[in-house]
């Protein structure tokens, strides 16, 4: 692969993959930990959560494994954040999980943002 076509590009894009990397790999514990509680909490359907946690794990590690490959990883990791604000309907203990790890999330773009800005600055 050429160095001109990769993934990431900038050091904002390769501090962006590194954290949201990071980010998501704590993601499959949160999702894991929140499928467990809601089937001890009785939140939904026995049957139900043990799917509905194994199609957000998948998505979670998908997220993950494009990430450092491709801006398609940093899309499915936004799609994350959606499913796990949509989960903390369910519970207010979940919501707040949720409202952290979205918060975090928005902190690796705007490091990336900065990395990006200082670079340029110091490309003048």
């Amino acid at each position: 692969m050429s160095g001109a076509s990769t993934w990431p590009k900038t050091s904002g894009d390769r501090l962006r993959s590194k954290l949201a990397g990071i980010m998501l790999g704590f993601e499959v514990f949160v999702v894991i930990f929140i499928t467990l509680f809601a089937f001890g909490m009785q939140l939904i359907a026995s049957p139900a959560v043990w799917w509905l946690g194994a199609a957000v794990l998948v998505l979670v590690i998908a997220a993950l494994a494009l990430t450092r490959r491709s801006r398609a990883g940093l899309m499915l990791g936004w799609l994350v954040q959606v499913v796990l604000l949509a989960a903390g309907l369910l519970n207010f203990g979940i919501l707040i999980v949720a409202l952290v790890f979205v918060a975090m999330w928005i902190y690796v773009f705007v490091a990336g943002a900065r990395a990006d800005q200082a670079e340029r600055d110091g490309a003048q």
